[in-house]
């Protein structure tokens, strides 16, 4: 819950996005998310910049991510959807509604041979009824 306390050891997963409060020697892994393939040290200190990218965020623990090293304390900030990792699942959800290039290319085509084999069978049915044929048989 948003506010709530929650406490990291090393070897933990981070269960929520949070500020930290505490840390000694904290260090995660953050591959996950910002990409980072070394695992990156923590602090409680406060950021002065509010534009700051996410992976530099050294005040912020992220859902998703491994405590390697050190322990510490957080303040939960968001939770489910609310998180960045939410955020990437919101924003692959909504892609995933959407069709390809590739997708609407063969219904194109689909709708065209529809088309085309209706107005065959129209000529055949036309040619045939000329000829003096039956529309029956």
């Amino acid at each position: 819950m948003t506010g709530d306390v929650a406490i990291l050891a090393a070897g933990a997963r981070v269960p929520a996005d949070g500020r930290i409060a505490e840390n000694i020697q904290l260090q995660l892994e953050e591959a996950a998310l910002p990409g980072e393939s070394l695992a990156v040290s923590k602090t409680a200190e406060i950021l002065v910049d509010r534009e700051v990218p996410l992976g530099d965020r050294i005040n912020l623990v992220l859902l998703g991510t491994a405590v390697t090293d050190g322990r510490g304390e957080f303040i939960v900030t968001a939770t489910g959807m609310r998180t960045e990792m939410g955020k990437i699942g919101t924003l692959i959800e909504e892609v995933g509604t959407r069709g390809t290039p590739l997708e609407a290319k063969l219904a194109q085509l689909g709708r065209g041979l529809l088309v085309v084999v209706l107005v065959l069978c129209a000529v055949i049915v036309v040619t045939g009824w000329l000829r003096g044929n039956s529309f029956l048989y």
